[in-house]
């Protein structure tokens, strides 16, 4: 096997796999780094895949042309020094926090921006998204607040009838002492 072929197939099957990762994921995050060590690394991609996230450090090239060719190109100009891009197919909160609170924790990892249906968004928007409750949390409140009416109607509907048994019942009571 000639070695000199061995390096275009490489970047080759390198490239066709992320471009596949990033067509995929709904939400594409563009981070950079420096100076972090690769147990850094790895203790934030174990926090993301609990927010069903993937972490790929690659190279600017690869990461531009996997974003151009996955029409995402928008977050390109982000894609500069070391980088790594977070796909994501997690609750953009909970991404955002985990991303976020890395970033306090190492000042020289940042958030430079994001990809989220169709719209790339800057660093203090991914700080606003930090701040909003998980999906579920969303959904449960909602839930909720359409459940509230419902209740009050059936405590309402059960204090007729419970008042209308006691109603009855006095009178019972009456008819028994006269």
């Amino acid at each position: 096997m000639n070695n000199k072929a061995f390096g275009p197939l490489a970047k080759k099957l390198l490239l066709g796999g992320l471009e596949k990762d990033v067509a995929d994921a709904p939400q594409v995050f563009v981070t950079t780094f420096n100076k972090i060590s690769s147990n850094g690394v790895s203790d934030l991609r174990k926090r993301l895949r609990t927010g069903n996230t993937k972490l790929r450090v690659v190279k600017n090239t690869v990461a531009r042309k996997a974003l151009a060719t996955a029409k995402k190109d928008g977050l390109s100009p982000k894609v500069e020094g070391q980088c790594a891009l977070g796909l994501s197919r997690g609750d953009v909160s909970t991404v955002s926090k985990i991303l976020i609170g890395f970033a306090e924790e190492n000042e020289t990892f940042r958030v430079e921006s994001l990809y989220l249906d169709g719209q790339v968004y800057g660093t203090d928007q991914i700080k606003e998204f930090a701040k909003l409750p998980p999906r579920q949390e969303l959904l449960a409140k909602v839930c909720g607040g359409m459940n509230a009416p419902i209740s009050g109607m059936v405590n309402t509907l059960s204090a007729i009838m419970r008042n209308m048994v006691n109603v009855v019942d006095q009178i019972r009571i009456k008819k028994e002492q006269a």
